[in-house]
């Protein structure tokens, strides 16, 4: 039997011997992918496999849909996450509302990864309990840094108040409001201070008194303390260096109706004699006065016309001025200028010099003899009683006074001269 090939659009079979046409098949064009359908399958349709040994099988087709429900997707996201503890962070899957419950843990400067980079962080509030509060700081100004604490701060709800045992800034603090500095001491360590107050109070205690008040003042810190204190017994602001004032016055005035006054003490005023005191009183009278007896003695009274009452005696170089000193000479004697104002107790012949006395100035002469003194004159010597210039004779204890006009010019006078 021979093979070739038959070309024809249809192929007819007849089968009944009479001229009715079946067609086969038509082959008007090659078919490709047409499924074959085997004889006896039915049911799930199935496709036709090549079992790789030349053999072909009909097998079920795979499911193909490939999407997963919402609840499959939470399921497996959450067994990925459920329990799993990374640095920082807790994560726990509810699978009642299909949500992650996320737990981020205590943060330090050792802390890394994603955890370690909130910018969030859940506060409690405390209104009422004092406790002790801790910054925190970075140590660089930009990207991934550190978290650093220090030492703890005291913080009050009920007072608002923060404290701390030391604070130290080297830049400019501003304070808006009232500041107030409690402790035992302030240190102020800048070169100047200005205070726009005017008034600076001192020693304010809840119950100031004078008790409280004593030894407050200023102290200026050298080779040795410069103070300014009030002194409770004393009741005066004690100044423990001298004052001087450049404005050439000093002002002391007396309380309303009352004197004023200003005491000297030389050594501390450490015995009486020492004490001394001048005083303005409410008549308009300047006195100086003495401690020496016990009590104050005004020594010295100047009143509103400048007459002057002493307490004691007037006294000058030469002595009491209302006595007259005597210079006792017992041979002859030559006149000094230190005799002016004196009487000479003469017991021999005296001289006049020129040019030792000025005008004004007087010389009383006393004999002290039973005889006669011959007093010589210098230039010229006028006697009272005659006008003329001469040596004079002073008889037995007679008195006589030298008025001097000029340097070498004197008048004289007396009893018993001639």
């Amino acid at each position: 039997m021979a093979y070739g090939k038959i070309k024809a659009d249809s192929i007819i079979y007849d089968n009944s011997g009479s001229d009715v046409d079946t067609t086969i098949a038509s082959l008007v064009a090659p078919k490709e992918g047409t499924a074959i359908k085997s004889t006896g399958e039915s049911g799930t349709t199935k496709f036709l496999r090549t079992d790789g040994d030349g053999t072909c099988s009909w097998i079920v087709p795979p499911d193909t849909n490939t999407q997963l429900s919402t609840e499959q997707v939470q399921d497996i996201v959450g067994a990925m996450v459920t329990g799993n503890t990374e640095t920082g962070i807790t994560v726990t899957y509810e699978d009642g509302d299909g949500t992650l419950d996320l737990v981020v843990g205590t943060l330090n400067q050792n802390t890394t990864g994603t955890a370690a980079e909130a910018t969030n962080v859940t506060t409690t509030a405390n209104n009422s309990t004092d406790e002790t509060v801790y910054p925190t700081f970075v140590d660089g100004a930009t990207g991934t840094q550190g978290i650093e604490t220090d030492t703890g701060l005291t913080y009050n709800p009920s007072t608002g108040l923060l404290s701390t045992a030391a604070v130290t800034t080297t830049g400019n603090v501003i304070v808006g409001g009232n500041l107030t500095v409690s402790g035992t001491s302030t240190t102020v360590s800048s070169t100047t201070i200005e205070v726009a107050d005017k008034n600076i109070e001192l020693g304010k205690v809840s119950s100031p008194d004078d008790t409280t008040a004593d030894g407050g003042g200023i102290t200026l810190k050298g080779a040795t303390d410069k103070t300014i204190a009030w002194v409770n017994a004393t009741d005066y602001w004690t100044f423990n260096q001298g004052i001087e004032t450049t404005a050439g016055e000093i002002s002391i005035k007396g309380a309303e109706a009352g004197n004023a006054y200003v005491y000297l003490y030389a050594d501390e005023g450490d015995d009486n004699a020492d004490k001394w005191r001048i005083q303005t009183d409410t008549s308009g009278n300047f006195k100086v006065g003495n401690y020496s007896t016990g009590s104050w003695v005004e020594g010295i009274t100047l009143d509103g016309s400048n007459n002057a009452t002493f307490g004691g005696t007037i006294t000058d170089p030469k002595g009491e001025l209302r006595a007259i000193p005597q210079n006792t000479q017992g041979s002859t004697y030559t006149l000094v200028a230190a005799d002016h104002g004196k009487h000479i107790l003469a017991s021999g012949n005296i001289t006049v010099p020129d040019s030792v006395f000025t005008a004004g100035q007087a010389v009383t002469i006393v004999n002290n003899t039973a005889g006669n003194l011959t007093i010589t004159k210098g230039t010229n010597m006028y006697w009272a009683a005659d006008g003329t210039s001469a040596n004079r004779t002073l008889g037995t204890r007679g008195v006589c006074t030298l008025l001097f006009a000029a340097a070498d010019t004197s008048y004289i006078s007396g009893s018993g001269l001639t």
